[in-house]
């Protein structure tokens, strides 16, 4: 009879520290996928709706002095993960095409944005400055 407790006793010991770490890997996950930061995405394309493939996307923060940089990619999509909370210009530049410059684009914290850009053909030296919402 000792031993039925003693083996019930280990089991119900067993099954305790499972449930405890199937818990705790459950909840650190959780924890992992929550951010502190935001991601701005979004498809350029030209006034016809043509995609434009390696237009130069700059994302800047004046108030911090931050810049991250990237390239459209074959189906026009560009992705700008990691950015903090704050307001932010965007500048997309493409040779043949008018520069655009979004200025004011506020990101808070775990936003996934999606900010599509249309070119509109001409020079660099060009540009439009839109102010956002």
């Amino acid at each position: 009879m000792h031993r039925c407790v003693y083996r019930s006793g280990i089991l119900r010991v067993r099954l305790t520290l499972t449930l405890f770490v199937v818990l705790l890997f459950l909840f650190s996950a959780r924890l992992l996928a929550q951010s502190d930061s935001a991601t701005l995405s979004g498809r350029i394309t030209d006034a016809t709706g043509a995609v434009i493939e390696g237009a130069q996307i700059v994302v800047g923060n004046d108030g911090t002095g931050f810049k991250a940089t990237t390239l459209s990619n074959e189906s026009g999509v560009y992705v700008v993960p990691d950015l903090h909370p704050g307001t932010y210009k965007v500048t997309v530049n493409k040779t043949g095409f008018r520069q655009v410059i979004l200025t004011g684009l506020v990101l808070n914290v775990q936003d996934a944005l999606s900010q599509n850009f249309t070119l509109a053909i001409g020079p660099k030296t060009e540009s439009v400055t839109v102010l956002s919402n």
